[in-house]
């Protein structure tokens, strides 16, 4: 169920070309993210957040205004987070 290379490459055309969704794409990322967490699914977790560190660099509109609050609240989950590695994961986002 993780993003692929070619996923994320698909997922970062279409935030830039459609800024108006980052605040759903956030919104779908966050709510994945938190379910990996939860169920151990570490490689996605670090997939997801490859993605949205992408995104965040690709993104240069007022749109994004919303995602960062989606972004901000994963990067927080990782670091309540007690696996040392998804802790890493957030400070390095």
């Amino acid at each position: 169920d993780g993003l692929s290379k070619s996923d994320m490459e698909k997922l970062t055309f279409y935030a830039v070309s459609a800024p108006e969704k980052l605040d759903r794409i956030g919104a779908y990322l966050a709510e994945k993210l938190s379910r990996d967490v939860v169920r151990h699914r570490y490689g996605n977790v670090v997939i997801a957040m490859e993605a949205l560190d992408q995104l965040l660099m690709a993104c240069h509109s007022q749109s994004i205004k919303p995602f960062v609050e989606s972004f901000l609240h994963m990067v927080a989950k990782l670091l309540e987070s007690r696996e040392p590695d998804l802790q890493v994961l957030g400070t390095n986002s």
